[in-house]
């Protein structure tokens, strides 16, 4: 369940401006943070409590939420007008990292 509620979203947003993040989920509480800088802690839950960092790799954006019993890294890229999401998990209960991709169609 916990794996579920980190990882459930309908819709993203992602602004930046210079090395300036910003993401918000849904109508989760957004995310703020500096590429290549030190983690900001973020809140999804009372339980779900995150150090999240970002940082440029090529063309793309890692996202990474390390908490108290996960470690994920998000990758971010624009394909066309689709954006692209790979995840890579790693959680204590499960031998090998959970990976998987999704694709987010633009609206406008």
């Amino acid at each position: 369940m916990r794996l579920r509620k980190s990882v459930a979203v309908a819709r993203i947003r992602i602004s930046t401006a210079g090395d300036r993040v910003g993401i918000a989920y849904d109508a989760k509480a957004p995310i703020t943070l500096w590429i290549g800088e030190e983690p900001v802690t973020w809140k999804l839950t009372d339980v779900l409590v995150f150090e999240v960092s970002a940082r440029r790799d090529g063309d793309a954006l890692a996202i990474r939420f390390r908490g108290e019993d996960s470690d994920r890294t998000t990758t971010y890229r624009t394909v066309g007008r689709d954006l692209e999401e790979e995840t890579t998990m790693i959680v204590p209960h499960v031998s090998t990292p959970i990976v998987f991709k999704r694709v987010f169609h633009r609206e406008n």
